[in-house]
């Protein structure tokens, strides 16, 4: 561990039969080793050890006859799990480094493997930058390496992958006679293949859901003249002198239908391009399952085709088959399409030379297609279709209780023309069953997607009784423009059914858990939901975690419909959620604001980026309230959220509740996100207390909040209690009205130490005066006030008053933030109740 060793060199060494590797490059960089022979070693061979090595040359190396090791070096913690028991003969933990014009061959596992990890291991760890992360890391140079009879891959990105900051070029490499694939991409991006040779591989390339990859002026050789002599003179091929067992597909390049295996992560749609590849050594093989130039693999993670695909001059030997979908479709895989942008695929009797397309068999993907166009290869499971461009269109839902939706979308200049295809969702399975922590969390989404020619489109979204719908959020998505005959940006126009008029005067659908014993229209971010019979207020059901793990996440959560987000900007949303605590035991636990985390309700915002990434907003709409009691073991989260533009204007909006605390089951009943009375009659919210808690209320100064009892009006009645200081609320600025009159009434009492009352003057200046109802503006950092005093001889004990008259100016209709707060003295306490500011009624007669 050297680090920097600029200058220094390994070269001109022979290394034969060492037990444990051969050169490591281990915390080290920019050293050249060179010319070294290494032939029957085990374990990896010429390597980098940690993830963090960079600049070093691997150039003109030779490794024969790599084995595995006898005795694999253990994990001690920060290693990780060795893998030498899969040798490489070139393994890499780190691609900033350079492998030109070596040779690996005959080694038991691969010939150059590049093994990133997610973190630098080993001793180098501390001394990484922090968040370093190796697999992101650009590529040094590969080039004129040659892997060639290696009883697995000759070249592979594994498990893990190679997602580098920039492309990644692979430059004329030689792999062949190797037992599975030429080079094997796996869980890659941005990689690319240009120039080489691939021959005699049971898979010359196989990319294996990696994105963004490139394959360019490469030649690929299923069987070639040369090794068929060989077989089937010396009888040592893989079954009695034959190329493939019976069991066994001779592919050339073999990918995936599919990209996403992350159903939380922003939906990619990059897939491959290639070009000018030469294709032969495909018939006649002998192959059992046949053989196949270009191969969609028949591993399905999704039915949902969207691995974007473009193809161009690729040459194929006269008889040989094209490209095989036969596998996918009978796995259920029937939206496929390929883009060929110069018909080098097209059927013998064509001489179309534009842009065509290879597509599913399937009336769903013809639907809109020029039937004269098209021709069935149904030997290989696929209809061509001459001078045809298609683009997908996807659309990204809410998962909750749309698995019964159909997506319709039908051709604008001939209604009758119309496809309904299903959504897509990834269900997980445990033991066999369904997984129900894993299908309820609501970072998955649906997926609905349709690929269509250049045309105007409309499309709805219908229930199971093919009524129109609308599922909470639509995120839509076009894909990338593969030809200039493509579908247009917009060109599909996707309908919502208009709202009833009362419809977003609460934006939470099925807040009491009655509607069944099914969580409708919930999801869950962490620990499961379920709905509990006969848990909630009164008897009634609540909604509860299903486990009581470490998680303080986000529990339950409900993506907010965005239609009535459009229309409500501007409105105000008062949000509320009962919500009770239990430990282990199934004891009920209190909440203290003042001191603990207690639960919250937050709005989480999501808004594409590009198409990597997105940014996610989180804000905290609600909180807990004091409260005088508990309500059947439930405490009330509260608080007001205003929908602005930017919150409509988001792809999703989700609303959830946050549990703050350990190793507690959270129940929750009563939730709601209703709309604000416009009324204005009266200005202040919650000033009588007469639900027996402080929602709208908190702390201007002081130490804490307390709900007391009694209140003004008698026994049954509430109060605010302020502790060294005083409270204060927001009004609704949308209210007031410029040049108006207002009353600000509130009834006060004065206390120390608990429950000893203390009058007060209100012409005093010292320790004896009253407290003040302040009115409070706040506009660009400038503070307005209006002030309400004490009037009459306020008595100890007594509920004396506040009352002040005020007219609003320009200033005040236009603040950023209007409040009423209550000044108090020289550490005294404040009760106070029936808090009101009315506009006085102008009334000359």
């Amino acid at each position: 561990m050297t680090q920097d060793s600029c200058g220094s060199l390994v070269s001109k060494n022979v290394i034969r039969e060492s037990n444990q590797r051969c050169i490591v490059i281990h915390g080290t960089h920019n050293v050249n080793v060179e010319e070294n022979v290494a032939f029957d070693t085990h374990g990896h061979c010429f390597m980098t050890e940690d993830g963090n090595e960079k600049g070093n040359i691997f150039r003109k190396n030779l490794g024969a006859l790599t084995k595995r090791v006898t005795t694999l070096i253990p994990n001690n913690g920060s290693n990780g799990r060795e893998t030498d028991n899969e040798p490489s003969t070139f393994w890499a933990s780190s691609a900033m480094n350079s492998w030109v014009g070596n040779v690996a061959a005959g080694s038991q596992g691969s010939g150059f493997w590049f093994e990133l990890r997610l973190r630098v291991r080993g001793p180098s760890k501390d001394i990484a930058p922090a968040n370093f992360n190796p697999m992101r890391q650009n590529l040094g140079s590969f080039r004129d390496n040659v892997a060639h009879s290696n009883g697995n891959h000759g070249i592979r990105t594994y498990p893990i992958g190679f997602v580098p900051n920039e492309q990644a070029v692979f430059y004329n490499s030689r792999s062949y006679r190797n037992y599975q694939s030429g080079m094997f991409i796996h869980n890659s991006r941005e990689i690319a293949v240009l120039g080489g040779v691939f021959a005699d591989n049971r898979e010359s390339l196989d990319i294996d859901r990696a994105e963004k990859t490139h394959v360019k002026d490469v030649k690929i050789v299923g069987y070639s003249p040369e090794y068929r002599k060989i077989v089937e003179a010396e009888q040592f091929g893989d079954v009695n002198g034959k190329r493939c067992p019976p069991h066994v597909k001779l592919v050339g390049i073999d990918m995936h239908t599919y990209l996403r295996t992350d159903y939380t992560a922003p939906y990619k749609d990059y897939g491959a391009q290639i070009s000018n590849v030469d294709l032969s050594g495909f018939v006649n093989t002998g192959c059992g399952r046949g053989s196949y130039p270009l191969n969609f693999d028949e591993e399905i993670e999704t039915k949902q085709f969207d691995y974007t695909l473009s193809l161009e001059n690729i040459n194929l030997e006269d008889g040989a088959n094209t490209f095989e979908f036969c596998e996918v479709e009978k796995a259920g895989v029937a939206d496929i399409f390929v883009i060929d942008r110069d018909s080098s695929l097209r059927p013998s009797n064509s001489a179309f030379t534009g842009t065509s397309a290879l597509i599913s068999r399937t009336p769903a993907m013809k639907t809109f297609i020029d039937s004269s166009k098209c021709t069935d290869i149904n030997d290989l499971c696929y209809t061509y279709c001459e001078d045809t461009c298609l683009r997908q269109v996807q659309y990204v839902v809410d998962s909750a209780d749309t698995e019964d939706y159909k997506l319709q979308v039908c051709d604008k200049s001939d209604p009758s023309k119309c496809v309904r295809v299903g959504g897509y969702y990834h269900y997980q399975y445990r033991n066999g069953a369904l997984d129900t922590m894993e299908n309820t969390k609501s970072l998955k989404s649906r997926y609905f997607a349709v690929s269509l020619p250049r045309g105007s489109y409309e499309a709805v979204f219908l229930d199971k009784n093919n009524n129109p719908t609308w599922p909470a959020y639509v995120e839509t998505k076009y894909q990338q423009v593969q030809c200039s005959n493509s579908l247009d940006d917009d060109a599909v126009e996707l309908m919502a059914p208009a709202l009833y008029s009362t419809e977003c005067n609460d934006l939470i659908r099925n807040g009491n858990a009655e509607t069944s014993i099914h969580h409708n229209y919930w999801l869950q971010r962490s620990d499961g939901i379920q709905v509990q019979v006969g848990e909630g207020i009164g008897g009634s059901n609540a909604f509860a975690d299903i486990t009581q793990t470490s998680s303080n996440l986000e529990t339950f959560a409900q993506f907010l419909d965005s239609r009535c987000l459009d229309v409500e900007v501007g409105s105000k949303y008062q949000v509320k959620a009962w919500v009770k605590l239990e430990d282990e035991n199934g004891a009920i636990r209190d909440c203290d604001i003042d001191t603990e985390k207690c639960p919250e309700i937050r709005m989480t915002i999501r808004y594409p980026l590009n198409d990597d990434d997105v940014k996610i907003v989180i804000y905290t709409i609600g909180n807990a309230v004091r409260y005088f009691d508990l309500v059947d073991g439930y405490f009330l989260l509260q608080g007001v959220v205003e929908i602005t533009e930017e919150i409509a204007n988001a792809a999703a909006v989700q609303f959830n509740i946050k549990r703050n605390r350990r190793d507690y089951q959270m129940f929750a009943d009563n939730i709601s996100m209703e709309k604000i009375d416009s009324n204005c009659d009266e200005l202040v919210l919650n000033g009588q207390f007469n639900e027996g808690d402080s929602r709208f209320w908190d702390r201007l100064s002081g130490s804490s909040l307390d709900i007391i009892g009694p209140g003004a009006s008698g026994s049954d009645d509430y109060a605010l209690k302020g502790y060294k200081g005083g409270p204060q609320t927001l009004i609704r600025p949308e209210c007031l009205e410029d040049g108006a009159r207002y009353l600000a009434l509130s009834k006060f009492r004065l206390s120390i130490d608990n429950d000893s009352y203390l009058p007060c003057n209100p012409t005093a200046t010292g320790s004896t005066k009253c407290p003040r109802m302040l009115f409070r503006t706040k506009n660009n950092g400038v503070f307005g006030l209006h002030w309400a005093h004490a009037i009459g001889s306020p008595s100890a004990g007594e509920w004396n008053q506040l009352y002040g008259v005020f007219t609003t100016d320009g200033s005040d209709i236009n603040a950023d933030e209007v409040r009423i707060s209550f000044d108090n003295f020289d550490g005294k306490d404040l009760i106070i109740d029936d808090v009101s500011v009315q506009k006085i009624p102008v009334d000359c007669n």
